[in-house]
């Protein structure tokens, strides 16, 4: 009987192969911004501004018919992930993500982030966090200029997140850590991204996927951090 790879020399291949991935990403990404600008996508100037100035009132239903919409789009078994160019799913449903977050636009399905998109920035702050939270427990990171937390700590000192009896609908999961996706996608940890990614792409179900003990609970995403 032969004997077992050796798992270092797993890690390297798989490693080389992501590094491949993300030069081929880079290339489609310079193509895309030699292109003219697409119409719907509104660049958000490059120096820092706080959350409130990102937010704009959304056309009433229009997060729920969008949330529809790339729902149905990753599910389409026919259509290749521009992000890890498997089928099956869609950007928005990849696990496949070595960089830690998800860059590009899972409306759009192209090279700007989720937030540089006018989709997105003409939602409400309340739909924006459900974007970027709600939807994405146990999953991947978006690629923003403000992390997700800031996003949710943000929301919830609104007003907003709180019902007529002042109750607030917390988040039922978190997305993982940076470091976690980063982990599943080099196959660090047993179940990783690579195997992981047609269960998830046959079931959507998110309670198939690893908890991050990182982000499993609303103490361990805002626990203080060393340093």
């Amino acid at each position: 009987m032969e004997p077992p790879a050796d798992i270092e020399a797993l890690s390297q291949s798989v490693a080389a192969l992501n590094n491949e991935l993300k030069s081929v990403r880079r290339r489609i990404a310079e193509l895309e911004r030699r292109q003219e600008p697409i119409p719907s996508v509104q660049r958000l100037q490059p120096s820092p501004v706080p959350i409130e100035q990102l937010t704009q009132q959304a056309t009433p239903g229009m997060a729920i018919q969008e949330s529809e919409r790339v729902a149905s789009t990753g599910d389409a078994c026919a259509l290749e992930c521009s992000n890890c160019g498997m089928h099956g799913h869609n950007k928005v449903h990849c696990l496949l993500v070595p960089e830690g977050r998800l860059a590009g636009c899972i409306f759009c399905n192209t090279a700007h982030n989720v937030d540089e998109c006018s989709t997105f920035q003409n939602m409400s702050l309340g739909e924006q966090v459900s974007v970027l939270v709600h939807q994405r427990s146990r999953l991947p990171p978006l690629e923003t200029r403000v992390p997700w937390v800031d996003w949710l700590r943000n929301w919830l000192s609104s007003e907003e997140s709180r019902d007529a009896h002042g109750n607030t609908a917390m988040p039922s999961g978190y997305p993982w850590s940076e470091d976690f996706t980063k982990d599943l996608a080099l196959g660090y940890i047993a179940e990783d991204a690579v195997a992981l990614q047609p269960v998830f792409d046959e079931s959507r179900d998110h309670n198939r996927l690893p908890i991050d003990p990182a982000t499993a609970d609303f103490g361990a995403v805002f626990a203080p951090r060393a340093g």
